[in-house]
């Protein structure tokens, strides 16, 4: 059995810091889809993106949480997918 890692890769990271910065990310639906270190999955809005709005959408239980920055967001355990 693997287990997911407490803390996503400095790749991983940057690769999400300049999905988020510079759109660069392929959306599907009008979504960017993320990942959490610990479980499931959740997307923010293509058009929030473009507003510099981190709003995630967690995919199982709808919760909504804002995000001041990248970082704060990875530092949450999230990641580009």
């Amino acid at each position: 059995m693997t287990t997911q890692p407490e803390r996503w890769s400095e790749a991983l990271r940057q690769a999400t810091r300049e999905a988020l910065t510079e759109f660069a990310f392929a959306p599907n639906e009008g979504v960017v889809g993320f990942k959490h270190v610990g479980s499931g999955s959740g997307t923010i809005a293509v058009s929030d993106l473009l507003r510099g709005r981190l709003r995630m959408v967690d995919r199982e239980t709808k919760q909504e949480t804002t995000f001041a920055d990248a970082d704060e967001l990875m530092d949450a355990g999230w990641a580009i997918d």
